[in-house]
């Protein structure tokens, strides 16, 4: 049950709603579009969409795999939970070592910025 009094749709406000709801249509660019593409799926919330997502990003699904099989074979789980908690530990270990090579990239490339600036 709510206490917020419902507010009383006038053609003003319904006008001003569908207005806005002309502007929020999500990307129309193709670039936009391509960025947002695995927004629903970056997560990786389930290990069929995290394989997928890596798939389409064109990283190497062998390494998923090896990281995977390395788990199971140092956890080796005995019941269906237990492998689904497996995945998800490769999922975050994957993830984990993605962020820290995406850090790594872009402080590569602000400090070569950084000495090319020095130099001069």
């Amino acid at each position: 049950m709510s206490f917020r009094r419902r507010q009383t749709l006038t053609p003003t406000l319904l006008a001003a709603n569908r207005a806005n709801a002309r502007k929020s249509t999500g990307p129309r660019t193709a670039i936009g579009k391509r960025r947002v593409r695995f927004n629903a799926l970056r997560d990786g919330r389930r290990a069929r969409l995290f394989r997928e997502t890596i798939a389409a990003k064109g990283e190497d699904m062998r390494i998923f795999d090896q990281i995977m099989e390395f788990f199971r074979l140092t956890i080796e789980p005995q019941t269906p939970r237990q492998e689904r908690l497996v995945e998800r530990l490769a999922q975050a270990y994957w993830c984990q070592a993605r962020h820290i090579e995406e850090s790594r990239k872009k402080l590569r490339i602000l400090f070569s910025d950084e000495q090319s600036r020095n130099v001069v």
